[in-house]
């Protein structure tokens, strides 16, 4: 069931609603959706996506693979980047 929500920055909007409303049901619902979304845990083209999510809304099992996934991309952190972690 996809409760008429598509794509990552809709599932990301459920999870900021879930957790600033303390609803675990739904925020459980929002990251295995994200899960989804994002595809592997360790991918270096979503890793950065995943470790500001895992920050924003404490989602610590994303954190360690998100990290690991950064290691292991060849480019650095961008300006952009840099400024949404701060």
């Amino acid at each position: 069931m996809s409760f008429g929500l598509t794509g990552q920055e809709e599932w990301a909007s459920v999870l900021k609603v879930a957790h600033l409303w303390d609803c675990p049901a739904i925020r459980a619902l929002a990251v295995c959706r994200l899960d989804r979304e994002l595809g592997e845990p360790g991918s270096v083209s979503t890793s950065f996506e995943r470790l500001v999510l895992a920050r924003k809304y404490a989602v610590e099992p994303w954190a360690t693979s998100a990290l690991n996934g950064l290691a292991e991309r060849y480019t650095p952190l961008n300006s952009e980047e840099i400024e949404q972690m701060l």
